[in-house]
């Protein structure tokens, strides 16, 4: 999904808020499928249109059952769904959600994501009408998808900047009747990474650049936010802090220049371009740099905001 360039650098039941601060990282979930948010029984209960609130529950007896979970960095939904031996399906639910990923600063955010599926069978071999997927940027294209028998593991990356990345989770679960009884219970987890950043200073102007962590003490990653049209970019680094203005030109220089880098634009999932580049600092403790981007937009010079980097 991503090209990274390396280089060695010397309902009824609501009740917490759906926008959960950690750190840098925000997530904020919203129903804007309401067809497609449900869960039944004898009677149908449907998720309230807009934000979501957690936790949620939803449930008739001991028919089923549908739960929607959170925490700062995860989104969670767990069905519970049985068929009966009247040659009946008992009960049934569908989730279908959007999570906007948003952080301070343009960053890398993986997300762990987990489809677990479990059923019991009687004098059955029926499996349960199931299924699960995850859409990076809701383009209503699933990078990730599970189906039965079976339970999934697997991580996919995005980026995100303050104007959030859109991430589409769905599941749908019904029992399943075929001369015997099903009992099948699913759950579908997305856990965001929440980067580490380096602080930041000056101007966005019409483009924004964030750096984090890298897996090593000295590794980073910068990581650029830049308008749609963007057709080239580049960064710039120095070892000194700048503010020059240019007539013409809105953005201020804030680095001194001592390298000048191109870098390739990746589409983003949020109809921007990106810069995603990751780099290896000199091992020396205490080192501070200054970072910038610059970038072609519409036929004129834009750039970002700086960046602080400390080793």
């Amino acid at each position: 999904m991503r090209s990274t360039t390396r280089l060695a650098l010397c309902a009824p039941f609501l009740s917490l808020l759906s926008s959960l601060p950690a750190q840098g990282l925000q997530l904020a979930t919203s129903n804007v499928a309401p067809a497609n948010n449900y869960f039944w029984s004898n009677v149908i209960f449907h998720l309230p249109t807009g934000p979501v609130t957690f936790p949620g529950h939803w449930y008739y007896g001991w028919y089923g059952s549908l739960d929607l979970g959170a925490t700062p960095t995860s989104v969670t939904t767990q069905a519970h769904a049985m068929s009966a031996a009247s040659f009946s399906i008992l009960s049934g639910s569908s989730v279908d959600l959007v999570t906007t990923a948003s952080m301070p600063s343009p960053a890398r955010v993986s997300i762990q994501v987990q489809a677990q599926l479990t059923f019991q069978q009687t004098l059955t071999v029926a499996l349960p009408l199931y299924d699960c997927g995850v859409d990076l940027g809701a383009d209503g294209i699933d990078e990730f998808t599970n189906g039965p028998p079976s339970s999934a593991v697997t991580t996919l990356t995005t980026w995100c900047d303050s104007l959030g990345t859109p991430v589409r989770w769905h599941q749908h679960l019904e029992g399943f009747y075929d001369s015997g009884v099903l009992d099948a219970t699913t759950t579908l987890s997305l856990q965001f990474d929440n980067p580490v950043q380096e602080a930041t200073y000056g101007p966005s102007c019409a483009g924004s650049l964030g750096c984090q962590r890298g897996a090593g003490q000295f590794d980073r990653i910068f990581v650029a936010s830049l308008p749609g049209n963007t057709t080239f970019a580049w960064l710039m680094g120095g070892d000194a802090q700048w503010n020059v203005t240019f007539p013409g030109i809105g953005c201020p220089l804030l680095v001194d220049p001592q390298f000048i880098l191109a870098v390739p634009l990746q589409d983003g999932p949020n109809g921007r371009k990106y810069v995603d580049f990751e780099g290896t600092f000199p091992p020396i403790p205490g080192l501070t740099f200054y970072a910038q981007g610059v970038a072609v937009s519409g036929g004129a010079f834009v750039g970002t905001n700086g960046v602080r980097v400390q080793t």
